[in-house]
């Protein structure tokens, strides 16, 4: 019976292991970017469905500077890092 070999994965080396970071940070961004237009779009074109905000008006202010706040953050990385995500095979 032919045993198989699973080889286990190689550790990134530290180059890679930077990527790997501003990677995940740049990923963190866009979610917090993309939560941001979500919860404004909720805000805007769905109030009924925030019961338990009785200050849409703030909430929004507070959605559209969460949103610029993450794009600014992403801007920063780009011209820090570049703007293409890292590609691992």
């Amino acid at each position: 019976m032919e045993e198989k070999f699973s080889p286990q994965p190689q550790q990134p080396v530290p180059d890679q292991q930077q990527n790997l970071v501003i990677d995940a940070v740049r990923a963190h961004f866009i979610a917090k970017s993309t939560e941001a237009l979500a919860r404004l779009a909720v805000y805007t074109q769905k109030p009924v469905g925030v019961g338990e905000h009785s200050n849409i008006v703030g909430e929004s202010i507070s959605a559209v500077s969460d949103y610029e706040s993450s794009q600014s953050a992403l801007e920063r990385l780009d011209l820090l890092f570049g703007n293409a995500p890292t590609e691992r095979s």
